[in-house]
């Protein structure tokens, strides 16, 4: 997704960071939105859902952007892994909607580090990853 392009001497995002893979994080997103919408019958989850999506991509990428500037690998972990997308996702729908409080956007962001680490371990156990971060 970078193109190759370096900042500093180091890579932008990386290699494993796809178009293909950020436009279908978006797109399944965004079907998931409108299911979830179309179903409750109100629209703007829709909108919300597909600002969320967008936001989680971009806060992905931004994550791989501080990793490569901190000379992380790709792959490894570090400290922000689980939750630099969820922050960007909260972002981008708190720009035009008003749906959570401060201290929901704070359990919320601390219930992601949480399953994002059970779930990459849970992962791990069942051998669908090779690390367990």
């Amino acid at each position: 997704m970078d193109f190759g392009l370096s900042f500093n001497g180091k890579p932008l995002l990386g290699k494993n960071k796809t178009i293909r893979g950020f436009f279908a994080g978006i797109a399944i997103g965004v079907i998931a939105s409108y299911f979830f919408g179309f179903f409750l019958g109100r629209l703007e989850y829709f909108f919300a859902g597909t600002l969320s999506s967008l936001g989680a991509m971009v806060g992905d990428s931004f994550g791989s952007f501080i990793k490569r500037r901190f000379s992380v690998s790709e792959g490894e972990p570090f400290i922000f892994d689980g939750v630099l997308f969820m922050i960007f996702s909260l972002f981008f729908v708190e720009l035009f909607y008003d749906i959570f409080s401060f201290e929901e956007i704070v359990i919320i962001i601390l219930l992601t580090q949480l399953l994002h680490s059970l779930f990459n371990k849970l992962a791990y156990h069942l051998n669908w990853k090779n690390v367990p971060w």
